[in-house]
């Protein structure tokens, strides 16, 4: 096996199940709560990547195509509200989220759009019923139209890895 596969079987196998595990329920808190996996993150790719200790991860991020631990949140953020929207999901989340047009007849622009709850405290901003509509209203109506599963993962990996190549230049 060369060296590069042995890293990316690594990458895979190793750290990857532990930035995905419950990712939809714990990602969506203050960043200072996350700095610490952020940083492990970035000193695995480092480690992985046989960089520097103190080399900027912006570039090998984007050399291999990897999203960084809030991407991968927000993946797994619009592969929930994907499914929601596509009655994929189990019966029990039926109800969760409200459609404006639901609420109202009227033909506005975003009629179909997710409805935001209301929010008193941080805590239930921070949560998925807040935060994945807001995500899932944000994307463009290519992405978020997308009739497959699959196609969405694609295009929404695509836009923000667009994100994190634009950030670097």
């Amino acid at each position: 096996m060369s060296s590069n596969s042995v890293c990316s079987h690594i990458r895979d196998k190793k750290i990857l199940p532990y930035l995905n595990y419950c990712n939809l329920v714990w990602g969506s808190i203050y960043k200072t709560n996350l700095q610490r996996i952020v940083i492990l993150q970035k000193r695995v790719i480092r480690m992985l990547n046989k960089s520097y200790y103190n080399a900027h991860t912006e570039p090998i991020f984007k050399k291999l195509n990897l999203l960084k631990f809030l991407d991968i949140h927000l993946m797994h953020l619009g592969q929930f509200m994907f499914s929601f929207k596509n009655a994929i999901l189990p019966r029990k989340f039926e109800n969760i989220f409200t459609i404006n047009n639901q609420i109202h007849r009227y033909n506005t622009r975003h009629a179909n759009s997710f409805r935001l709850p209301l929010c008193r405290t941080n805590i239930r901003q921070f949560s998925v019923f807040f935060q994945g509509p807001k995500f899932f209203n944000s994307l463009s109506p290519e992405i978020s139209g997308s009739s497959w599963l699959t196609s969405f993962k694609k295009n929404l990996k695509h836009i923000l890895l667009i994100i994190i190549n634009s950030v670097f230049k």
